[in-house]
């Protein structure tokens, strides 16, 4: 799409991931569209655990080989349809990303 694209979707990912580091996700974090996993990366910097939730079996494979899989449990499943098994929490107060 070109390099104005490139840098403005860079620009954009570099300020969520500072937004995540200082949000600090504690304890078993629930990721929904986790796709490739750059934001999972982040997470795991900060989390026990990090449930990753995407629709995509390939996106989830080369999360799976970016970040392993020793602390990230995935789901394959349709956001739209998916039942959660289970609630996530923290412990924290939430708060403003």
């Amino acid at each position: 799409l070109g390099p104005a694209f490139a840098a403005n979707w860079r620009r954009n990912t570099d300020h969520l991931i500072e937004s995540l580091e200082r949000f600090d996700p504690q304890g078993d974090v629930l990721e929904l569209a986790a796709g490739t996993g750059t934001f999972t990366e982040v997470i795991l910097r900060h989390a026990d655990q990090v449930t990753v939730v995407d629709a995509s079996l390939e996106v989830l494979a080369i999360n799976a080989a970016r970040n392993g899989t020793d602390r990230v449990e995935q789901i394959t499943a349709d956001l739209f349809t998916w039942e959660p098994p289970r609630r996530w929490s923290s412990g924290k107060t939430p708060s403003t990303v």
